[in-house]
């Protein structure tokens, strides 16, 4: 699959008051793998204080616990992304006002 999101990454500090709303923009990944990804999120943005490694927390439990492909992970304010995809490995949205796009591309030789 393709998509094109237009939601650059910064490694800018996430502010201590963060609205915590969900907002699924959209998704082809199974609800398990779903809660997973949103679980995720939630519990990076209590741990970490960028977004960068909001998102490399993100990336390294899904390579860790979802093998056969490579995940990316996108987390920020201004995300820009046009990407190809596993068909049932995408997923886009925002908690609060910050952007979140987890996808898994095929390993290819």
């Amino acid at each position: 699959m393709e998509c094109k999101v237009d939601v650059g990454l910064t490694g800018k500090h996430i502010k201590g008051d963060r609205k915590t709303e969900l907002t699924i923009k959209y998704t082809d990944m199974p609800e398990k793998m779903k809660e997973t990804v949103i679980s995720l999120g939630h519990r990076a943005l209590g741990r970490f204080q960028t977004e960068i490694d909001i998102a490399t927390y993100i990336k390294d439990y899904m390579d860790k616990t979802y093998r056969g492909g490579r995940w990316h992970a996108f987390v920020g304010r201004n995300i820009k992304v046009c990407c190809s995809y596993e068909n049932g490995k995408f997923i886009h949205f925002f908690i609060g006002d910050l952007a979140f796009i987890i996808f898994r591309t095929e390993y290819t030789q």
